[in-house]
């Protein structure tokens, strides 16, 4: 249907274009014979529209136009021919004339004439010296010296936009760019077929076009206003010129053909070719809209089912809360009633005493737990590492579950290697014991027969802690979800074991706190293998000392960083933002010139990242990164500095340094280095 429509207009337009008789009515014939002397206004300096010729005749491509009109017609203007382009215009505002061949239109002559398009136009152009390098842009000439023609349009519309400009005018374009190129003035504008006219005919070799501008000279054909009849013949003559007829006009002069937009075969490429892919672009649009809904739907559902999920764990959770609670409570209270009776014997009350005293361990391990998982949830907890003995905690551990495995006719063998029985290591003995509590507690509730075993082995410089089951196992679709908060992994096993489900998530949490990670191997009803992998900083008993142990403790608790810095604010700036880190703790030093960095780094091996200003007095960044890295190659050195082109980073990379970060800090570049930098570390030792 489109298709269609454009055709038809296509074809209206076509025929239209191709008439060359205007179909005047009887009453505009009339008109025409009883007004035998109407006068038509030409100007004889505007080449190549309208000049005088080597016979001193007016001759031009708009003159070629009115003899056409004139034939169309079948009348003959009374032609009066003005070198004054201002006595032109008078004559015209004194009704002397009826018809001004060629004029643009501007709002002050609206009221004056009535305008109809000659179906051409040209640029207005930026003229300028050549011996001067001035701006594209007539907002630069303030304070330049213009020159333009008097009473022209050009100089109305830029005297409207641009009042401040130092503008002189002269009685035509001719003598504007002659004295332009006399060097008398800066700058002219003017339409672009006519400046190019003037400067090849008349050889004005000192001046040029700066630019094209956005503004177009486009003639037309003005007629008084009360001439209403005129100007209606004068347009339909006009729109019967066919393009061949116009085509030989311009031809004459050398001038290119404007062709109606319309008529032009790239015109209707680019039209169909705009469509097509407008419409393509609508269809892909569409399915992309499509594809992100469903996508954000899928999402959404996603997501409500895990909200729901959740929901679902913490409505467990807090019911098992309740039982858990209430059932060593109505034990304790029990047994606490019944001991008030006179009538018990000895042994009775013995044994009431011990299940009061169990009930009371079960109820402190039920709020322990949820403590502990309060406090690591809102990074609350400390760590306090010390040096430990691995035997001794398989020691402690052993004591603590031998009655509960043995209760349930389980064997558990929790085994000692006599190889490292004398080594101690920096760790927080307290959460690793927590960590272990809790995975051989599970691996004792979740074992029916059979056996747990609890191993270590050291491998350089990694502890590996394995506790194994022959238990229920855990179901593979469980296995992401093994370690989250407020779930067991299944209601029927909520139902016949008790618990708060917590304790997968407080040992993996833990473990993460003192510098590990666990990861577990399972199958359905063979049983389960957790594994422990934590740094293992060997230190030989004899060698226990108070500054032995601050030193490792120093490594394994913080890292420690140098700042090199000799201001005071800028090394506070730093030192608070690596403050604010979370989840990393940094003993931070100051060194106040490359050269106390470099004595600092000699004396201590410990140092896990420096941050080098580059410009500092005695000795600079550069020098001091290319020392500390001859001994200390290892460490990372990230040059912090003003000077941020890409010479100065490139230089400082070539000193050693292995990365950059600017000035001001920006805390989230900051983050990034610090977490790639110690990360690279830890892995490394």
């Amino acid at each position: 249907m489109f298709s269609k429509i454009l055709t038809f207009l296509y074809c209206c337009l076509l025929l239209n274009s191709c008439s060359n008789t205007p179909k005047l009515t009887d009453v505009e014939k009339k008109w025409l014979k009883d007004n035998s002397n109407l006068k038509v206004s030409l100007f004889a300096d505007f080449p190549p529209y309208q000049f005088l010729n080597k016979q001193n005749n007016i001759d031009g491509v708009f003159i070629d136009y009115l003899d056409l009109i004139e034939k169309k017609i079948d009348y003959k203007f009374q032609r009066i021919t003005y070198s004054d382009w201002e006595k032109l215009i008078d004559d015209i505002k004194n009704k002397k004339s009826d018809v001004i061949l060629e004029i643009q239109e501007t709002k002050s002559r609206d009221t004056l004439l009535d305008f109809f398009s000659l179906d051409f136009k040209t640029n207005f152009v930026l003229v300028t010296r050549k011996d001067t390098s001035y701006s594209n842009k007539i907002n630069d000439y303030e304070h330049k010296n213009f020159i333009l023609p008097k009473d022209y349009a050009i100089t109305e519309m830029i005297l409207n936009k641009f009042p401040n400009l130092n503008i002189t005018k002269a009685n035509s374009e001719y003598e504007c760019l002659k004295q332009l190129n006399e060097g008398k003035y800066d700058a002219f504008i003017g339409a672009k077929a006519i400046v190019n006219y003037y400067i090849k005919n008349n050889k004005f070799e000192d001046i040029h076009i700066a630019s094209d501008l956005k503004k177009f000279y486009i003639p037309s054909t003005g007629v008084l206003k009360d001439r209403k009849i005129l100007s209606r013949i004068l347009k339909k003559a006009t729109a019967s010129v066919t393009n061949k007829e116009k085509r030989m006009i311009y031809n004459k002069w050398f001038l290119s053909p404007v062709k109606p937009f319309y008529l032009k075969s790239k015109f209707w490429v680019i039209l169909c070719f705009s469509v097509s892919l407008l419409f393509l672009s609508v269809i892909l649009f569409n399915r992309f809209l499509k594809y992100k809904i469903n996508q954000k739907t899928h999402e959404l559902q996603i997501a409500k089912e895990q909200a729901e999920k959740s929901d679902q764990f913490k409505t467990n959770f807090i019911h098992n809360i309740s039982h858990e609670i209430r059932t060593p409570m109505n034990g304790i209270m029990g047994f606490s009633e019944l001991l008030k009776s006179d009538h018990l014997t000895t042994q009775d009350r013995k044994n009431y005493t011990d299940i009061i005293i169990n009930n009371s361990q079960q109820l402190l391990n039920v709020i322990d737990d949820i403590l502990a998982i309060s406090s690591l949830q809102t990074n609350q907890t400390e760590l306090k590492a010390s040096p430990t003995n691995l035997n001794q905690v398989f020691d402690d551990l052993e004591n603590n579950f031998k009655a509960e495995a043995k209760r349930k006719n389980l064997n558990l063998f929790i085994i000692k290697n006599k190889t490292h029985e004398n080594e101690f290591f920096i760790i927080d003995v307290n959460k690793l014991k927590k960590a272990l509590s809790n995975l051989i507690d599970n691996a004792i509730k979740f074992t029916e027969k059979g056996h747990i075993e609890v191993t270590y082995t050291i491998v350089t410089n990694k502890l590996l802690i394995k506790i194994l089951d022959t238990g229920i196992g855990i179901k593979k679709d469980f296995e992401t979800a093994a370690f989250k908060s407020f779930s067991q992994l299944e209601q029927e096993i909520s139902k016949k074991y008790s618990g708060l489900g917590l304790g997968l998530t407080l040992a993996k949490q833990n473990i993460a706190l003192i510098g590990g990670q666990i990861d577990f191997i399972s199958q359905i009803d063979k049983g389960t293998t957790f594994i422990i992998t934590l740094p293992y900083n060997k230190i030989e008993k004899s060698d226990i000392s108070s500054n032995a142990i601050n030193k490792i403790l120093e490594k394994n608790n913080a890292y420690t960083i140098l700042i090199v810095e000799d201001t005071d604010v800028n090394f506070l700036l730093l030192k608070a933002f690596l403050k604010k880190i979370k989840n990393y703790n940094f003993n931070i030093i100051q060194a106040k010139n490359g050269k106390e960095a470099t004595l600092i780094c000699e004396q201590n091996s410990f140092i896990d990242l420096i941050f080098m200003d580059i410009r500092m007095p005695i000795m600079d960044g550069y020098q001091a990164t290319q020392i500390i890295k001859k001994t200390n190659p290892n460490i990372p050195i990230i040059a912090h500095t003003a000077y941020s082109e890409s010479r100065d980073i490139d230089k400082a990379i070539r000193c050693g340094c292995d990365d950059f970060i600017s000035k001001p800090v920006n805390p989230i570049s900051l983050v990034k280095i610090v977490e790639r930098f110690l990360t690279k570390n830890q892995l490394a030792n």
